[in-house]
């Protein structure tokens, strides 16, 4: 199982708490949204050897991995 997060859970959430604040004062929700996705698809991609065992992790179909992998250049 791949741990989304990293090792140490709790380092990780913090560090979101404090981007998501200053990226709240910057920019808005989709953007958050957007990078937070791109980091947890970048992530599981680099755990997993095949896009059908990182579709399969993200609980997306193959082909949705695939648009999102263009849309953000992985």
């Amino acid at each position: 199982m791949v741990n989304i997060l990293g090792s140490n859970s709790d380092d990780q959430l913090s560090t979101i708490a404090i981007k998501s604040k200053q990226m709240s004062e910057n920019n808005g929700l989709k953007e958050w949204v957007n990078n937070y996705e791109q980091t947890v698809i970048r992530r599981v991609l680099h755990d997993t050897k095949t896009l059908k065992e990182a579709s399969n992790i993200l609980k997306i179909d193959v082909s949705t991995l695939v648009r999102k992998k263009q849309k953000y250049s992985i």
